[in-house]
């Protein structure tokens, strides 16, 4: 599946956003289909969100693993924002969440923890 860049609005998007939550995971399929399926997913779901935006991607070229970027004012409640999202796709459960709370020059304080879904 290839993505048009062209048909996905980059007009709401602003950059001067400092807070960060990054997503590895491990995908390791043949195809990519359900990747990029998620990918205009992700775009869609936070298109003219206030709460932050989709960034971006990068995988391997084998598809092994990746990593998605989020970027906003607040990381917590940007993640809580795209947890249920991110949990729809299996391949995502189990992923390495980073939140960076604050700019990369700024000493910023960070966090590190699993994706996973909580049983009740």
């Amino acid at each position: 599946m290839e993505i048009d860049l062209n048909d996905i609005d980059f007009g709401d998007y602003t950059f001067s956003d400092d807070h960060a939550v990054i997503i590895s995971f491990w995908y390791g399929k043949e195809s990519d289909d359900e990747f990029y399926e998620m990918i205009l997913s992700l775009f869609d779901f936070m298109e003219g969100s206030e709460i932050g935006r989709y960034d971006g991607h990068e995988i391997n070229m084998d598809n092994t693993d990746g990593r998605l970027f989020f970027y906003g004012e607040n990381a917590e409640i940007l993640f809580k924002h795209i947890r249920t999202e991110l949990l729809k796709y299996e391949f995502l459960h189990g992923s390495d969440v980073y939140l960076r709370f604050g700019g990369f020059n700024d000493e910023a304080k960070d966090i590190e923890f699993k994706l996973e879904l909580i049983h009740h």
